[in-house]
């Protein structure tokens, strides 16, 4: 609801103005996914799925604030700032696909069938975990520095992360 109330100026009841963006953006790309795939590859896939995260959130507060240089105090609740607002959520949505489905494929051609439950269940529980303590301190230093700075480190922090995954995956060639 932060992004709905922070950014939107919309209270947290329209919510939906985000979620339904991203779950149509989540669920569009992943019937096409196998097509992409095969065109451009799992891992450069995965790759441009973390660069296009990391650029589609920095836009979140860039769009936000040339809604605000061209609306004055108007901006917040312009036309402009929400569907461009839903136009990058559901960017995001696809992004977030091309990372989840390409490499939860990769997880599952890698294991073996007699481990291949216990390794999903696994990255799952490690997911649904360390997701906790990340949500927390997100609150806590979105307070701290800014929902806009939060959003710059997080897009930083995919690029390095996305940096240091090809890296890794390319040491052994």
């Amino acid at each position: 609801g932060t992004v709905v109330q922070q950014v939107l100026h919309h209270p947290a009841a329209d919510m939906a103005l985000i979620l339904a963006p991203a779950a149509i953006g989540l669920v569009g790309a992943s019937i096409i996914m196998p097509r992409i795939t095969a065109l451009v590859g799992k891992v450069r896939l995965t790759g441009a799925g973390f660069i296009m995260l990391a650029v589609g959130f920095t836009l979140l507060p860039v769009t936000q604030k040339l809604a605000s240089y061209l609306y004055g105090e108007m901006g917040a609740s312009s036309p402009l700032l929400l569907w461009t607002t839903m136009l990058l959520v559901f960017l995001l949505g696809l992004a977030t696909a091309c990372i989840n489905i390409p490499t939860q494929t990769m997880m599952q051609e890698h294991a073996s069938e007699e481990v291949r439950g216990r390794v999903l269940s696994l990255q799952f529980m490690m997911y649904n975990t360390g997701s906790i303590p990340i949500l927390l301190f997100a609150g806590f230093f979105a307070q701290f520095i800014g929902l806009n700075w939060l959003i710059f480190l997080v897009s930083a922090s995919l690029l390095l992360f996305c940096w240091w995954g090809m890296w890794y995956v390319g040491r052994d060639k």
